[in-house]
């Protein structure tokens, strides 16, 4: 049997100070999201993990680096575990964003809208389809996984959006942002996934945890599927 603990990076800011969005350049942990990672490594603490990987991104990296320190680990980062590309909206403001290629985004009222709206857009200019975004998540996350013997349980750090990804698969959900969305996955959030061997048939990958905080165990700190609200109004919100 083999074990892998799929965990999303803790908060940080995609959008900074100014409102520029900074999903791929520049986001790192809050301080708040450096303790949810801190909890995550207390968590850990008893774990002996054969591997440890990470999304480029630095809030990705941060997080493993911080769940894994002290134990002389190397963090192996995959860039193909990066979140979702949002294109031409990287480094531009939330305003101009909605201006520029959203302007009916200012009448959203929920994150029902918003991926009512994207899923008749289907990708957001010059970044991915979520088909795309699917098939390049799904590859990595495979390859990792038949590269990993049964030595320990492997750390992965990645994204809300890819960990959504691996896990709709695994579930057999709709690979479609309702389906998708119906998968919670708050800041350094852990899901366990094993994958037992059966005899002629291929690994069948078994999630046994799903969306559990640490820092948080009753999430009674978490405000819930407002991100997408609170960056169309104009808001800076951290995710």
């Amino acid at each position: 049997m083999r074990s892998f603990f799929l965990v999303r990076h803790g908060e940080a800011r995609t959008v900074d100070e100014e409102g520029v969005i900074r999903n791929y350049t520049g986001a790192e942990l809050t301080e708040r999201g450096i303790r949810q990672a801190q909890a995550l490594r207390d968590y850990f603490q008893e774990t002996k993990f054969s591997a440890v990987y990470a999304s480029d991104l630095k809030r990705s990296l941060q997080t493993a680096e911080i769940v894994v320190q002290g134990r002389g680990m190397q963090v192996r980062t995959d860039p193909h575990l990066r979140e979702f590309s949002v294109g031409q909206l990287e480094g531009i403001t939330v305003s101009e964003a909605i201006d520029r290629y959203f302007p009916s985004a200012r009448n959203i009222q929920s994150p029902a809208d918003f991926r009512a709206q994207f899923s008749l857009q289907g990708r957001f200019p010059g970044g991915e389809s979520l088909s795309e975004f699917e098939g390049r998540v799904l590859k990595a996350w495979k390859r990792l996984v038949a590269a990993e013997g049964e030595d320990g349980p492997v750390l992965v750090a990645a994204h809300g959006g890819v960990n959504r990804v691996i896990l709709a698969d695994l579930l057999g959900l709709p690979m479609e942002m309702e389906g998708l969305a119906r998968i919670d996955q708050d800041p350094a959030a852990l899901n366990l996934i094993v994958y037992v061997p059966r005899e002629g048939m291929p690994d069948h990958g078994i999630v046994r945890i799903i969306n559990y905080t640490p820092y948080s165990p009753t999430k009674s700190d978490l405000g819930l599927d407002r991100f997408i609200v609170s960056m169309l109004k104009g808001r800076i919100p951290t995710a």
